[in-house]
């Protein structure tokens, strides 16, 4: 006898029943994951044991159908990247800089219901405390980025400490002059390679060919610098990328005169 010959001949009562009943069963079992923590709802309100909520291990949970839900986080190591924040130094050159925080849930109950989006408000605080942090420096003092994110870091426990998450690092992936602060910081690089041209060519920098002068000076020079940036680091850089171009550049000039 086949399924569908066996249930023609059950009465309509008894296989919708059934059907409650299969549906009912799937929705009352749910399954926490290795690295997760969960919390039980009834009606809306935490589940407690002697005022305590009680937080479920990975395995299974059994729930009544349409009066419990389970609310579900990882409490494995996570991290938070933000990228390309564009922040203004106090001697009011721009640079480009990117970190991440990583962390991990300590108190799933405070992470689910103390704060609204824990992950966007992790990225919210550290860029805003990156901003506060970096706005006070000058581009020399962005040296030893190192101890800013020491800084960043210990800010980052004491202002999060009641979200139920512990903050384990935060670190600078990048920090870069803007474009336009390059062209501010390699100034004096390009002052300075321009006196030597003019010196080869017997003159001052004031009576050089300023066709050759415009060339010269318009030729690209490095337009960033990756994690501890400086301006003798940039001037250093733009003459050893510029030596070669120059180089050529007053050779065929010679050539023609």
């Amino acid at each position: 006898m086949s399924i569908l010959s066996i249930l023609t001949i059950i009465p309509p009562e008894i296989l919708s029943t059934a059907v409650v009943g299969a549906f009912g069963a799937f929705k009352s079992i749910k399954f926490i994951q290795e690295g997760e923590r969960g919390v039980k709802l009834r009606f809306g309100r935490v589940v407690r044991t002697a005022g305590t909520p009680k937080i479920y291990e990975p395995g299974f949970a059994f729930l009544v159908p349409f009066v419990d839900t389970l609310k579900r986080h990882p409490v494995r190591q996570q991290t938070v990247p933000f990228n390309d924040q564009r922040i203004l130094l106090k001697n009011g050159m721009t640079f480009i800089l990117s970190a991440f925080v990583l962390f991990r849930v300590v108190d799933i109950y405070k992470a689910l219901f103390d704060i609204t989006d824990l992950e966007g408000s992790l990225e919210d605080i550290s860029t805003g405390t990156l901003r506060d942090k970096v706005a006070q420096l000058s581009h020399e003092e962005l040296v030893n980025t190192e101890s800013i994110a020491r800084e960043i870091l210990d800010s980052l426990k004491t202002r999060t400490e009641s979200w139920g998450v512990e903050i384990i690092d935060f670190r600078l992936t990048n920090c870069a002059p803007s474009p336009e602060t390059v062209n501010l910081l390699n100034i004096p690089a390009k002052v300075s390679i321009l006196e030597e041209v003019a010196a080869k060519l017997g003159t001052s920098l004031q009576e050089a060919d300023p066709g050759l002068l415009s060339v010269l000076i318009g030729a690209p020079l490095v337009a960033s610098t990756q994690v501890q940036p400086s301006s003798e680091k940039i001037r250093g850089a733009a003459d050893r990328a510029q030596k070669k171009r120059i180089s050529d550049i007053l050779g065929r000039y010679t050539d023609r005169n």
